[in-house]
């Protein structure tokens, strides 16, 4: 039997009937031959019937039974009711009638029902007749295959309409603000980074806390707090410095106050490495107040510079100032080369995976209907087999239907017969019209009920009869459905391609994928160097 597929949202084929079409055969309700009423097995029953003052006359039928108990005919007649009538036009007589007559309509109703769910599930087959073939499949695929190529394509186009307006919008702001190609947007934070400025930190932890530990009195903790102070001290310059760097490409005068804040950063960092040696230098000698000693000689030139003379304090300033820089050049890699240019460089981002995601869904989509398209075609013949069984057993079905409601007229005849008898027994009136009556409503509904069957087994027959699938319409299902394929390909290829045809000045796109051949181009590119 055919793979049913589970695929969920655009593209679903889950509607394709025939594929699970084994879940739907599991689901149906199988007829089971049962009498109109069952008769008494319960140990209550048989227990109240052993106890019971007067053997019931009505016992040999399970439908006369029934209507005694409902009637208390028996009851009133072996107590001597005068009130119980049974001459005919009687009200007992009547209601008996009445009785009888519900229970042959509870079998034409309930035999017909069965028949009507019969007839359905076969019509319900011969769909899947006619969907398994390969022209079936063909139509269904195809008009299912339009459905999802519109889908995925109002899908590129409204996610390729976003990633342009985002282009578009940091184009304008670009040009508004003077701002080259070169001025990068800045990139998304991630964990490398984040691990980067980790390590970064806690080596210049390290390094300042050995720079100062050895030297001071108190040692390594004291060390840990000049370390911790620096360490703050040397990431905000950082972060100042490259925020003047991005004030600095201003066009008004707020340029001039990036300017201020690049020199502002230097001399605090100068200052702040210029005070660790001189305090280095005075822990060196013995100095107890080793920091007091070095803010009253940090205006002295010349002591900063005999502080900086040896090797160890120079390269501690060599790194501390690279340690500087590398904190100013990360931060203007990842929030941008200029104030509000990674905000709109972030819609671009967010656009491009969402885009690409769009084009990959389209892609495997296609791919897709040529597996199910193929699996199906292949299924073919052992699902018109199945189909073709299930209709036989349908109709088998169906005889038991019959059988069951031809068992269901005996029942009532019988019990009819019973009240007849019982009837002239007890000095009433010769019933027979009664059963007359009721034999001609079972005739007529047996008549129905014959005619229904009858036309079911006839369709039964003429589905069976149906050719099986030859190799030439296979093959020529694979070429025509190959063709539609195709069609639906260069329809999503021509939707991905908008962006490219759509692309705004200025912008660097990257090369991005294709559903067959496409050319599209991605968003703004960041090859240019650093601010």
């Amino acid at each position: 039997m055919a793979r049913a597929s589970t695929s969920q949202g655009i593209g679903s084929t889950r509607e394709i009937d025939f594929t699970n079409a084994e879940e739907v055969r599991a689901q149906r309700v199988p007829f089971v031959r049962t009498p109109l009423v069952p008769a008494a097995r319960s140990l209550i029953d048989r227990l109240r019937n052993f106890f019971a003052r007067r053997a019931s006359p009505f016992r040999a039928s399970a439908i006369a039974f029934a209507i005694d108990q409902a009637e208390g005919l028996s009851k009133s007649v072996g107590a001597g009711d005068k009130r119980v009538s049974l001459a005919p036009g009687s009200t007992t007589l009547v209601s008996l009638q009445v009785q009888l007559e519900s229970y042959a309509g509870s079998a034409f109703h309930r035999a017909e029902e069965a028949l009507s769910g019969l007839d359905t599930s076969i019509a319900q087959e011969s769909q899947w007749l006619n969907q398994c073939r390969p022209k079936g499949i063909i139509d269904m695929m195809s008009a299912h295959l339009d459905r999802t190529t519109e889908e995925h394509k109002e899908a590129i186009l409204a996610s390729a309409s976003n990633l342009k307006s985002a282009k578009d919008e940091l184009t304008v702001f670009r040009k508004n603000h003077g701002l080259s190609d070169d001025v990068k947007p800045g990139k998304k934070i991630d964990m490398a980074v984040i691990g980067q400025l980790g390590i970064l930190t806690v080596g210049e932890f390290v390094i300042n806390s050995l720079y100062q530990s050895t030297q001071l009195q108190n040692g390594l903790v004291g060390g840990f707090s000049a370390a911790l102070l620096a360490s703050g001290v040397f990431i905000l310059c950082g972060i100042g410095l490259g925020v003047g760097r991005q004030l600095r490409l201003k066009q008004d005068r707020g340029r001039w106050g990036g300017y201020a804040l690049i020199a502002a950063a230097l001399l605090v960092a100068g200052w702040a490495i210029s005070l660790l040696s001189l305090a280095r230098v005075a822990g060196a000698h013995g100095d107890t107040d080793p920091y007091g000693t070095a803010q009253r000689q940090i205006w002295h030139f010349g002591a900063i510079l005999n502080a900086l003379s040896d090797f160890t304090a120079f390269s501690f300033a060599l790194i501390s100032f690279a340690v500087i820089f590398l904190i100013s050049w990360k931060f203007l890699t990842y929030s941008g080369g200029y104030l509000g240019l990674r905000s709109r460089g972030a819609k671009i981002d967010a656009a491009e995976p969402d885009l690409r995601e769009k084009i990959t869904q389209a892609k495997d989509h296609i791919k897709k209907f040529s597996d199910d398209f193929d699996h199906w075609l292949d299924e073919g013949p052992a699902v018109i087999t199945a189909c073709k069984s299930s209709i036989r057993a349908l109709a088998a079905t169906g005889d038991k239907v019959v059988t069951q409601f031809l068992s269901d007229s005996q029942d009532i005849e019988h019990a009819a017969r019973l009240f007849d008898a019982y009837v002239r027994q007890n000095g009433g009136a010769n019933i027979g019209e009664l059963w007359v009556n009721i034999d001609k409503k079972l005739k007529e509904h047996l008549a129905q009920i014959r005619s229904k069957h009858a036309t079911l087994v006839g369709d039964a027959e003429t589905l069976c009869k149906r050719e099986d699938i030859d190799d030439d319409s296979i093959a020529g299902a694979r070429k025509a459905f190959a063709a539609k394929l195709a069609v639906a390909s260069k329809e999503l290829a021509k939707a991905e391609a908008a962006p490219e045809r759509a692309q705004p000045t200025g912008s660097n796109p990257s090369v991005g994928d294709g559903i067959v051949t496409s050319k599209m181009k991605a968003p703004h590119a960041r090859t240019a160097a650093s601010v």
